[in-house]
């Protein structure tokens, strides 16, 4: 990915987004099935007291954020696909020099502005290799609320695309932030493509869908030159995702 990209999973509180009107086409769109995703890192410091029987221990859980979707329900779970970035976000070295161990724990917040645990479920191969396809499911207890369907083609040339996501970590459940913009073809490098959707941090994971309210992109990084040029991870690795995890 060239270096004037940024992805985008970070915290931000306070900040009013505008959203563009979607008007009919937004009764095809399964709001419902919409998340937002945190991802806690438990750090830990522990002190040996002067006897040295015991440790005093201190821990502190940083929180970031994401997006997300519902798209499986199996037996009694149900799957979220988000950005894999969004799965493994690491602290930075400075903070980490001052803690001793650390652990990641998962939540999501739903469309019934419900907090739930969730448990890492897959993460890309590729992501894990360094070579991108920026996917990560989550799972939790099986939810009442609906999934997402994979469209059986990718979007064409041009095609009016929309999103929901939690930019700046605004969400106002049960609705996302909801924007539209068109579909500009792939990035050349094997799993990106294009959209012309302005995001910002906390949009990584978002579901891109068409007008028919089926996935054909996932949000994963944004220019930060121009942020209404959007970094999807495409349809067809979607697709080769899903057939290896939910079978």
């Amino acid at each position: 990915m060239h270096t004037y990209f940024k992805l985008s999973c970070l915290l931000f509180i306070g900040l009013v987004v505008g959203c563009a009107s979607l008007q009919q086409e937004r009764k095809a769109f399964k709001v419902k099935s919409y998340v937002k995703v945190f991802s806690h890192v438990v750090a830990t410091k522990c002190v040996a007291m002067k006897d040295a029987k015991e440790s005093l221990c201190t821990e502190v859980d940083f929180i970031s954020s994401g997006s997300g979707s519902i798209v499986h329900h199996k037996r009694k779970e149900t799957f979220i696909l988000t950005a894999a970035h969004v799965c493994t976000s690491e602290l930075k070295d400075e903070i980490k020099k001052d803690f001793d161990k650390f652990s990641r724990k998962f939540r999501i917040q739903t469309s019934e502005d419900k907090f739930i645990d969730a448990e890492l479920s897959a993460i890309s191969p590729e992501f894990v290799d360094g070579k991108g396809v920026d996917l990560c499911l989550l799972k939790v207890s099986k939810l009442n609320l609906p999934k997402l369907h994979l469209a059986k083609e990718k979007p064409k040339l041009g095609e009016r695309v929309y999103s929901m996501a939690s930019p700046t970590g605004t969400y106002n459940p049960p609705a996302p932030i909801m924007a539209s913009g068109h579909y500009s073809g792939e990035n050349g490098n094997g799993f990106q493509s294009i959209i012309t959707i302005s995001h910002a941090p906390g949009s990584s994971g978002g579901p891109v869908i068409n007008s028919r309210g089926e996935l054909v992109g996932m949000i994963f990084a944004v220019n930060e030159r121009l942020d209404s040029l959007t970094l999807c991870v495409k349809h067809d690795s979607i697709r080769k995702f899903f057939n290896q995890y939910l079978k």
